[in-house]
């Protein structure tokens, strides 16, 4: 059974949403960074994320109906990993450099989660992204 109109825009903005949602912090923190006078940092930042939104948006699943939609959110996601790891490395150097911000793999693995639970599923599935197996 085929996504009707709603679902997929639902869909859609499920994509869109948690992408904005996953990401809102990475201008606040640039903005404290230029704020402290890091300036590398704070447009660093910036610069990373319109890259994470430009990912997104060349990466979007319902571009690639026929990718599967594991491969798209890990590319996706690794660059959300990447500018969090600039940030965090030039907010420990210039804001709190005696401050321990070791993640370790279960800080990861929650991001990861949804990879692995897509499958071989892709965006054109006759099913619908959203539906389990």
């Amino acid at each position: 059974m085929n996504q009707t109109g709603s679902q997929q825009r639902g869909a859609r903005w499920g994509w869109i949403g948690g992408l904005l949602g996953a990401t809102v912090w990475i201008p606040i923190v640039s903005g404290v960074l230029l704020h402290r006078g890091d300036v590398l940092g704070g447009l660093g930042g910036l610069l990373c994320y319109c890259l994470v939104l430009l990912i997104a948006y060349v990466l979007r699943p319902w571009r690639w109906p026929a990718a599967r939609l594991w491969k798209l959110y890990v590319v996706v996601v690794g660059s959300l990993l990447g500018a969090a790891a600039f940030l965090v490395w030039r907010y420990r150097v210039h804001v709190d450099p005696y401050e321990d911000y070791t993640i370790g793999f279960f800080g990861i693995f929650p991001l990861l989660l949804p990879a692995i639970l897509f499958g071989r599923r892709t965006w054109g599935d006759p099913r619908g992204p959203q539906d389990p197996d």
